[in-house]
């Protein structure tokens, strides 16, 4: 009886814990989804000297993760659930960093070619 409720406990936990697993990746790849969709509107919107779109789908892939992560300190919530709020905060937060890019690197891609 003993082995039987070990072996009960035992598979409990494994799905517990391959359902915490599966819902955090999920999550992140929904950001990732959000991330690159953000640089992509982020590249169109902060179009000028040194537009590179490559590069702006990686600070899209990072604004999306930062304002992820500053709107989870504001308490605003998480906003994998909500694709729009996500698109918005995601693509602000890129632009923010395509911004930022250009004014250290005087508009030239953020890679060289």
């Amino acid at each position: 009886m003993g082995n039987i409720l070990l072996a009960i406990i035992i598979i409990i936990g494994v799905l517990v814990v391959g359902s915490l697993i599966m819902n955090l990746l999920f999550s992140v790849i929904v950001w990732l989804i959000i991330g690159l969709v953000a640089g992509l509107l982020a590249n169109l919107w902060m179009k000028g000297r040194g537009s590179d779109l490559v590069g702006n789908l990686v600070l899209g892939l990072c604004g999306s993760l930062l304002s992820g992560f500053t709107l989870n300190l504001l308490g605003m919530g998480r906003l994998d659930n909500n694709f729009l709020g996500g698109l918005i905060f995601s693509t602000i937060g890129a632009a923010l960093l395509i911004g930022l890019g250009r004014l250290f690197t005087s508009g030239k891609p953020l890679y060289p070619r």
